[in-house]
């Protein structure tokens, strides 16, 4: 089986990146700028990260999010994090996640929901 890759769709205007079960150094390297370039390019409200198929959250991927949830937030816009299973959820809190910057849903609907109601409030 060939090596997944990070994907990125527009739904109604959020961008959604689609991770795979296992990342490595290689998915996360320029990530943070890529994922801005494309909510520039799709003028995106917020963004949703779909984490359903994770097995496990590292370190440096931890890092990697706080990044994009940083820049996220410059912009004026919100990110979720969609599909954690607890155990995925523990161990990125442990790796330096913070929940209390970045939302977390169990669902991508969910998710796309906050982003809307997110970007209704702000008119």
């Amino acid at each position: 089986m060939g090596r997944e890759h990070i994907s990125f769709i527009d739904r109604n205007s959020v961008l959604v990146m689609n991770v795979p079960a296992k990342l490595d150094n290689d998915h996360l390297a320029g990530l943070p700028g890529t994922t801005l370039r494309f909510m520039n390019q799709f003028q995106a409200a917020g963004l949703v990260v779909d984490a359903s198929h994770m097995q496990c959250f590292e370190s440096c991927f931890a890092e990697t999010i706080m990044e994009i949830a940083d820049r996220v937030d410059r912009m004026g816009k919100r990110m979720v994090i969609a599909g954690m299973r607890p155990v995925v959820s523990s161990s990125a809190q442990r790796y330096g996640l913070d929940f209390d910057r970045v939302l977390s849903t169990m669902y991508i609907d969910i998710a796309l929901d906050l982003i809307e109601a997110i970007k209704s409030r702000k008119g």
